[in-house]
């Protein structure tokens, strides 16, 4: 019933499409995987290995380019171009389209941008066929993504003190990112959209070199106060620097811990899941750990708020500087008309 698809990714990892990706002990036959990965085609290469996912059927949609290949022309972090790609591979796969497959999305990076605008966007009957949302890396706003990949890793740390940085760099990226929009659909505003009843896991390292923590911590934040009640956040703290593949970096116990809690939740959602990684917890004790990663949204909304004071200060003296300079000598010039 299934065919053996080879997509063979820019990195060198290669994908089965169509094919048990990972038949874990209590896959079940009607669950579908979609995985989509970042704008140039990277992550998800551990997640069958880490039980991320356990369907037995799962594919990987890419992204926007031809013969595996991505097109900046194009991708425009997650809006209309990547919406569009997705929707296509959807609307063409038989599996997707057939009406008793329950779907499992599972998004990196740029991918964690499109799902929620597509799903935002989709009718009722489309919705209610996906069964849980995984999010690894979140982009939550391409204007935070803009201004954080290059205050990390682009431009000297002084750049970003130029007066109202913040504002005008989403703006120059479109030199790179022509098709993106800065005013446009950012997936922190389809949050809001998402059926309040959809299970959500989200995973982001706080060092991340590409996507601040913050915007993972905001996504979360505002499905708990939009009413859903089955969001998770997974955070990694650790001292390494990285984007996706998140729990690869994390200290072993703490790996399988978190790896246990996601197969807790998988349970307690009717999903598929790996029984024998949760076999010897009792019931209180896996409710226990699915709680663990439900912080209290206060608590994480003081985290956003704290870090962003640090990391913006000088920023924020800087802009307001600048303003009121500008302020008078504007009030000078009208003065001596």
């Amino acid at each position: 019933m299934n065919k053996s698809v080879i997509l063979t990714l820019l990195t060198g990892m290669t994908f089965v499409i169509g094919l048990p990706l990972y038949g874990g002990p209590d896959s079940v036959d009607n669950f579908y995987s979609i995985l989509v990965p970042g704008q140039n085609g990277g992550g998800g290469w551990s997640f069958q290995a880490n039980n991320i996912i356990n369907t037995k059927q799962a594919s990987n949609y890419g992204t926007i380019g031809e013969n595996g290949g991505f097109d900046l022309l194009k991708i425009d972090l997650g809006q209309a171009n990547c919406i569009k790609h997705f929707d296509t591979k959807f609307k063409n796969d038989s599996l997707a389209q057939n009406p008793n497959t329950q779907l499992l999305l599972y998004g990196i990076s740029q991918g964690t941008s499109t799902l929620p605008n597509w799903i935002a966007s989709q009718p009722k009957h489309i919705q209610d066929k996906i069964k849980c949302l995984v999010l690894e890396a979140v982009l939550g706003n391409g204007n935070n993504a803009i201004r954080h990949t290059t205050q990390e890793l682009i431009v000297p740390k002084w750049v970003t003190y130029i007066p109202f940085y913040r504002y005008w760099l989403p703006w120059l990226a479109k030199f790179n990112f022509p098709t993106y929009n800065p005013l446009g659909n950012q997936a922190l505003d389809s949050a809001k959209k998402l059926p309040t009843n959809l299970p959500v896991i989200i995973m982001h390292h706080e060092n991340d070199f590409q996507l601040p923590v913050n915007d993972a911590r905001e996504f979360y934040c505002t499905l708990r106060e939009s009413g859903n009640d089955n969001a998770y956040l997974f955070e990694v703290n650790n001292k390494q620097r990285t984007h996706f593949e998140v729990l690869e970096t994390e200290e072993l116990s703490l790996k399988k811990k978190k790896i246990a809690a996601m197969q807790a939740i998988y349970k307690k959602h009717n999903l598929p899941h790996n029984e024998e990684l949760i076999k010897h917890n009792s019931a209180a004790e896996n409710v226990g750990l699915i709680k663990e990663f439900q912080p209290n949204v206060q608590d994480i909304r003081k985290k956003i708020t704290d870090s962003s004071k640090a990391e913006n200060k000088g920023r924020n003296i800087i802009d307001c500087t600048t303003t009121g300079a500008l302020l008078g000598l504007v009030i000078g010039y009208l003065a001596n008309r």
